[in-house]
């Protein structure tokens, strides 16, 4: 299956899900958990069945630390290889900070970049509450020139790479605070990222629509960024 078929049809399938949950009064429970059964569902369809949620990440999860290990929402496995790793995230009435979207994509870039496969960043809730986001100043940090420059893009909005070396960005104090817990690991300098994938494109503010960006590898200038 093509990426640009399985982003439209998770965007499609994930949104109408929860728009039937609504229909149920189940609005109430929607959460990033909540979001896991359609998801999975979608994935196992296309993948037969070899879909593993909660899947420890390759990376970060060799580093030793207290506590339950980092772990990816989703990893798909063909053989006995990982095909494909996916993060979700979902805004509701508690805005989504653009620091832990980022890091979820350079978490999703380092287990893509590991076991050489494709990754999925998935933003669900309504089209208001998505728009707000992505438009929001924290998400639009200004570039050399001062003008706006979209970490995520949606519409034919955004940029294809986002930088994550420098901890003076908008997001970048809270971002390197997490990438510093893990001091011998090689972080990429960016992670590639094309434009968002939304389905129906014209949907209205109060209905719910789900975000899907491919994140690519960086496949040089890797680094750690210990200080």
């Amino acid at each position: 299956m093509s990426r640009i078929v399985l982003r439209n049809e998770l965007s499609i399938g994930v949104a109408a899900w929860l728009t039937y949950e609504k229909a149920c009064g189940r609005e109430g429970l929607f959460s990033e958990s909540y979001m896991a059964l359609p998801v999975a569902q979608i994935l196992s369809n296309h993948f037969g069945g070899n879909v593993n949620a909660e899947h420890n990440h390759p990376v970060l999860s060799k580093v030793s630390k207290p506590g339950r290990p980092p772990q990816l929402d989703f990893a798909v496995k063909s053989d006995e290889d990982i095909s494909l790793v996916v993060e979700t995230k979902w805004v509701g009435k508690t805005n989504v900070k653009v620091e832990d979207v980022v890091w979820d994509c350079v978490r999703l870039e380092l287990a893509a970049n590991e076991y050489n496969c494709d990754g999925l960043f998935l933003l669900a809730g309504t089209r208001k509450a998505i728009d707000e986001t992505l438009e929001s100043p924290s998400f639009n940090p200004k570039n050399t020139r001062q003008k706006p420059s979209p970490v995520l893009g949606l519409y034919n909005n955004g940029r294809q790479s986002v930088n994550v070396q420098s901890p003076k960005k908008a997001f970048g104090p809270k971002l390197h605070e997490y990438i510093n817990k893990y001091p011998s690991i090689a972080f990429p300098r960016s992670f590639v990222c094309g434009y968002g994938t939304q389905k129906n494109k014209y949907a209205s503010g109060a209905d719910y629509i789900t975000a899907v960006w491919h994140i690519r590898p960086e496949v040089n200038k890797r680094f750690t960024f210990s200080v």
